[in-house]
């Protein structure tokens, strides 16, 4: 049976919903799909967006990044908006 996948923006981004059951970042998505070799973000890890624009989830745009290194990045160049 395939997947029913869904696309919904909420809280300033896209979210993709599988089935009805699950939802995460639109990025996420796009980023293992690119990346075939993962089956998912690896623990301790998150994609983040070159150009500091959540809603510009081209894979072209999409690094994995380790958490303790994100926070730090967007405190430094203070792009951390409201959730």
């Amino acid at each position: 049976m395939e997947e029913k996948l869904e696309k919904i923006f909420r809280k300033g981004r896209w979210y993709i919903k599988s089935s009805g059951k699950w939802a995460a970042p639109f990025a996420n998505y796009v980023w293992l799909k690119g990346n075939p070799s993962f089956k998912e973000i690896p623990a301790g890890y998150v994609i983040h967006h070159l150009d500091n624009d959540p809603l510009n989830d081209d894979i072209s745009n999409l690094v994995l990044m380790q958490k303790h290194h994100h926070a730090p990045y967007h405190w430094k160049h203070k792009t951390i908006e409201p959730a």
